[in-house]
Formats: structure tokens, sequence, C-alpha cells
């Protein structure tokens, strides 16, 4: 059973990401690959892999998007 959100701030608002969302997109993506069996991946990521992973999306068309409340 849903409930009904009054409060815009209850709403998951999605968005393309930026290059300064990558420090905190990178913290959530390198607990996965250490702590999870969420991604295939079993090396972490530095930030500039992270900037060249968003550049790469970005100039191939392919969106690199984020959620976020509020």
């Amino acid at each position: 059973r849903f409930s009904k959100m009054t409060d815009s701030r209850d709403c998951l608002h999605i968005r393309p990401a930026l290059p300064n969302d990558m420090p905190a997109v990178l913290e959530i993506y390198n607990e996965e690959v250490l702590n999870s069996t969420s991604t295939y991946q079993y090396a972490t990521r530095t930030l500039s892999d992270q900037l060249n992973l968003l550049q790469e999306k970005n100039r191939e068309g392919h969106a690199f998007l984020l959620a976020h409340n509020g």
C-alpha cells in the first residue's frame, strides 16, 4: 500500500550527473565494489576514473543520471 506524498521534499528527483557530483557517486560506487555483489567490478575507482567515465558517457550520448530527494 502506497501513502500519498504531500511534501515536494518527499519526491525523488532525477537529473543528469555533473562533474561535481562524482565524489559522492564514487563514494557510493566504491562502497558497493568492496562490500556487495551489485557490481562485477573488483577494483575501486579513483576520482579521475569516475570523471573520465562521466565524460565518456556524455561524449557517446549515454545518460549518466542520479536521483536525489528534495
